[in-house]
């Protein structure tokens, strides 16, 4: 991956920190993916993945080998899902294998300033922090 020792922070260096300064150093959850190919899909497709539907690489027009992992973005070219190329009765199709909610950034910013931020949540919810468990 993309990741090294170079761009780490020590607890003790992140304490130090501001929130917002904190919130800067977050790299997005589709860092974690970015040498797996990209399937960009239209919002029917988004709609059908999203409710666990899976989407044959015929209608979309993709030929990925079985066992692929992709990154799944919506029309715009947002990342909501992690998916993989499998077979099925009819033919290969992807199937999303972990999709991120909705609203992607409002909830990893809120999970993380949870951790990072006094383990005090504004608000009830159902990710982990001390708060709310």
């Amino acid at each position: 991956g993309g990741f090294s020792i170079d761009s780490a922070h020590t607890l003790e260096e992140l304490e130090a920190l501001e929130m917002d300064e904190r919130l800067s150093l977050l790299a997005p959850t589709e860092s974690l993916f970015f040498e797996l190919p990209i399937v960009k899909l239209s919002a029917f497709y988004e709609k059908l993945c999203r409710s666990g539907c899976e989407i044959y690489q015929g209608k979309i027009k993709t030929d990925l080998e079985i066992g692929t992992r992709v990154r799944l973005c919506d029309s715009n070219g947002e990342f909501f899902a992690l998916g993989e190329v499998r077979e099925y009765e009819n033919g290969t199709a992807i199937k999303s294998i972990k999709t991120t909610p909705n609203n992607t950034a409002a909830s990893f910013v809120h999970r993380f300033s949870c951790l990072f931020a006094g383990f005090s949540c504004p608000e009830s919810c159902l990710w982990y922090c001390p708060e709310s468990s």
